[in-house]
């Protein structure tokens, strides 16, 4: 649609957003090249008119062309982080890395599996991942991917060995480059880490491996930039809509009715939109609640003091210890984090005892141990500090920066905190 060439393995210009070279890059990964931009694409697009052949990478003319205030070339691609990083080379990436682990015996496959079958399970994952070593990258869907990624550094805790290995820092940097791409919120402090974690990457994974770098590693290195100009990343990205495609895939398997593809899909869609808006939650700020929910008159004598304290005691306060807000579970167990200390050394979360809904205001508290935390930085992971735990405090959703849950895990006398993306920073 954007009138650029598709195959990116073999045709020289593949990049969209500069003029650097396939076998430019491969040989030099990290050299700096012209950028494209609006006026050049214009004069890359004469000449393919003028030749009938792709000139630099443009091969026609875009529909998107005819609008009036939308230039290819400022602003107007986005990428998206399921095929450029879970579908593109990280999937290629960690094959290789388990693979040479293997080889030179430091791990095995059969324990790989277990394990990653046991820590998706424990977090709640909702992924299936086959390790087959004898194919070239994970063949799994983008989520599963990136599932795995996340996943990665408690994969090997217990693999002291592996430590020593070079691979292991490239697989901990893949975890740390895929964290901060991921985040809903991204400080200018992480854009740059990112642009250093992403140079040393190519250049120990080029250093490494004697297969080449692939073309969506090309990508990954613009990616400090686009963030800069687009903002976090993970809002363009195409997850949702794979999901959408896997609903229709499902309900066209679980019907087994071609005749009419169309009809089907829009009724079996059209019968899900009914009822998710029937018990009008779908697009509500408030908790939806999945456990027991009790009044001021259900709490015993230690709650009530802590409510009164926290001032959230009366008719109007109701409690559960489970619920969804804004599409995330938060429940009793689950961290959140708060904010960090003064150097950002550490950082503090809550370890949550209880949710509270104000009925007349529809704010969402929270309340449990603050714990602090520190970054955990050779495996990817951050960790709790021991004997960390002070006074129980209880917090608005609303002044939360995130509120996406951290989980703890208890390993070799550490506790560890399971995070889907990087922690916010300022």
């Amino acid at each position: 649609m954007a009138g650029l060439v598709e195959n990116f393995s073999t045709h020289q210009y593949f990049s969209r957003y500069c003029y650097t070279t396939l076998s430019d890059f491969r040989r030099t990964p990290l050299q700096d090249c012209e950028m494209r931009h609006q006026d050049t694409y214009e004069q890359d697009l004469l000449g393919c008119l003028n030749s009938g052949k792709p000139t630099r990478g443009v091969k026609t003319s875009t529909i998107f062309n005819d609008l009036q205030y939308f230039q290819l070339f400022e602003l107007g691609m986005p990428p998206c982080l399921a095929h450029d990083l879970f579908l593109g080379c990280f999937n290629y990436d960690i094959m290789l890395v388990f693979r040479r682990f293997i080889r030179n015996k430091l791990v095995g496959e059969k324990y790989l599996q277990s394990r990653l079958n046991y820590l998706l399970k424990k977090f709640e994952l909702n992924s299936k991942i086959s390790l087959n070593l004898n194919k070239k990258c994970v063949t799994s869907k983008a989520i599963d991917v990136w599932h795995m990624i996340q996943i990665i550094p408690l994969l090997l805790l217990k693999l002291t060995r592996l430590h020593e290995d070079p691979a292991f820092k490239l697989i901990i940097m893949l975890k740390n480059i895929t964290d901060i791409v991921t985040a809903p919120l991204i400080s200018s402090r992480q854009v740059a880490m990112l642009k250093l974690e992403i140079s040393h990457y190519l250049e120990i994974r080029s250093s490494l491996f004697m297969s080449p770098l692939r073309p969506k590693h090309h990508y990954l290195s613009h990616y400090h930039h686009l963030i800069l100009h687009y903002g976090p990343l993970m809002q363009f990205s195409t997850l949702s809509g794979e999901r959408k495609h896997s609903y229709f895939k499902t309900a066209l398997r679980h019907a087994g009715n071609y005749k009419n593809v169309l009809k089907l899909c829009s009724e079996r869609h059209q019968y899900l939109q009914a009822y998710l808006s029937a018990d009008k939650q779908r697009f509500n700020e408030k908790i939806i609640y999945e456990g027991t929910m009790r009044t001021c008159e259900d709490l015993n004598k230690n709650e009530k003091q802590l409510m009164e304290l926290f001032n959230c005691y009366g008719e109007n306060f109701k409690y559960t210890d489970s619920g969804i807000c804004l599409g995330t579970t938060i429940k009793v167990g689950y961290c959140l984090f708060m904010e960090h200390d003064e150097f950002e050394d550490l950082f503090y979360i809550i370890m949550i005892h209880g949710i509270i809904l104000n009925d007349t205001t529809d704010d969402i508290f929270v309340y449990g141990d603050k714990i602090s935390a520190s970054y955990f930085t050779e495996m990817g992971i951050p960790v709790v500090q021991d004997h960390s735990t002070e006074d129980v405090n209880c917090v608005n959703l609303k002044d939360l920066p995130d509120i996406t849950p951290l989980k703890l895990y208890r390993c070799q006398e550490n506790t560890y905190l399971f995070n889907s993306h990087a922690i916010p920073r300022k």
